[in-house]
């Protein structure tokens, strides 16, 4: 069993490929969107431990959570402007860049 991530636009998509069938391949819609100065991601539909982190634009990390899944995360992101978003999952990397105001 391998795992893949997909990117499409300002969706992220967890999935897993039985290597025996390609066939049997099963993917969760996560949702990762701003809204002014907030962070929201939509992990309803993945059921493990998540780490969710923001960074600015000299890469520091501004704000960091931990989520169980099953939920939507919120986050008050501090600073203004262009921040990178990225979401651990596993082995599933993803990482996005979204305009806070």
């Amino acid at each position: 069993m391998s795992e893949q991530t997909h990117n499409v636009g300002n969706e992220i998509v967890f999935g897993q490929v039985n290597t025996f069938d390609n066939e049997q391949f099963e993917t969760v819609g996560v949702d990762v969107y701003s809204q002014g100065s907030l962070l929201i991601a939509d992990l309803t539909h993945v059921n493990s431990l998540s780490i969710l982190s923001v960074y600015d634009n000299k890469g520091v990390i501004v704000k960091s959570v931990k989520s169980n899944g099953s939920e939507i995360v919120k986050i008050r992101v501090p600073t203004k402007g262009v921040n990178r978003v990225q979401i651990q999952n596993g082995t599933n990397l993803f990482i996005q860049e979204l305009t806070f105001h």
